[in-house]
């Protein structure tokens, strides 16, 4: 019986099978993916991309071991955590690229938040990141700006 992980990093996807009885290593897989840098400080992933890096690791790797999707027992998945895309609900396609944990397109408005709010709430203590990391709209509003206002 095998456990399979699937990781993303930001260059690569990783896909590895691993024994389930003594945790051993037994197969593995890793494809890079695009980086778009439109404009300094922005940095974006075609998520349509993600999802064919990690169907190609899935299968290489159970070629590889010569299993069948019955013979993993588990899987564990982790991200990139902080990365956000946007998705149609109807289509269930992205509607932009996923802008990466590192684009610093916003920054001002995590800088205005910090500000406005200095001394009053202490977001790392809180939440354990810096305010950076916690304000998930700067990574949706420049979506917004470019598909539905100008910004």
């Amino acid at each position: 019986t095998l456990s399979s992980s699937s990781a993303a990093s930001d260059v690569y996807k990783r896909q590895v099978l691993f024994d389930r009885e003594d945790g051993q290593l037994m197969f593995s897989s890793q494809q890079e993916f695009t980086q778009i840098m439109p404009q300094q400080g922005w940095v974006e992933h075609d998520a349509e991309e993600i999802l064919r890096r990690t169907q190609e690791t899935m299968c290489d790797v159970m070629d590889q071991a010569n299993a069948k999707p019955s013979d993993v027992a588990c899987l564990g998945i982790t991200n990139q955590r902080e990365t956000t895309v946007v998705w149609d609900r109807n289509t269930g396609k992205p509607l932009y690229n996923a802008v990466v944990w590192m684009d610093t397109r916003a920054d001002a408005i995590c800088e205005d938040v910090q500000h406005r709010h200095e001394g009053k709430i202490d977001f790392q203590q809180i939440t354990g990141l810096p305010v950076h990391a916690c304000v998930r709209v700067r990574h949706v509003r420049p979506f917004v700006c470019r598909t539905v206002m100008s910004c």
